[in-house]
């Protein structure tokens, strides 16, 4: 081979190298992303922001994690029930996670200890996917 064609070759290698190099930069990013949701939208991170808006008695960052049937409930009775959960009697109490007690595509159930003063329970948050994101379901928090 002359020297023409060597030098020929290595560009052509090189250039095959670059867009390797890019799908691979292009993989790398999808799954970083998907971790991310993982992490941010799994039904425990979405039940502790919960826990946690619920405990300073948030009711606007509660409102955005929640999901209800409407049929079943307005937002008047969705407000009343907020109202009651951020309440100083409820709300402002601390928390542990406890586990995932179960999960499927579709539904999943994380429980926590909770205790305020000397009152010790149980909390049942029982979350929904909707369009793609875990929702807590409202309706079915269960407190022991």
């Amino acid at each position: 081979m002359d020297k023409d064609k060597i030098v020929a070759k290595v560009k052509e290698l090189s250039k095959n190298k670059t867009y390797v190099a890019a799908a691979c930069g292009v993989v790398a990013l999808i799954v970083v992303l998907i971790v991310v949701n993982a992490l941010f939208n799994s039904p425990k991170a979405v039940a502790n922001k919960f826990m946690k808006a619920w405990a300073a008695g948030d009711a606007d960052k509660m409102e955005k994690l929640i999901w209800y049937d409407e049929d079943d409930y307005d937002e008047d009775d969705i407000e009343k029930m907020l109202d009651y959960l951020t309440d100083d009697d409820v709300a402002d109490f601390d928390y542990e996670f406890t586990k995932v007690a179960s999960k499927n595509s579709k539904k999943a159930k994380v429980k926590y200890k909770v205790e305020k003063d000397d009152d010790k329970g149980k909390v049942t948050v029982v979350l929904k996917k909707v369009g793609g994101k875990w929702k807590v379901n409202i309706e079915k928090l269960d407190m022991d």
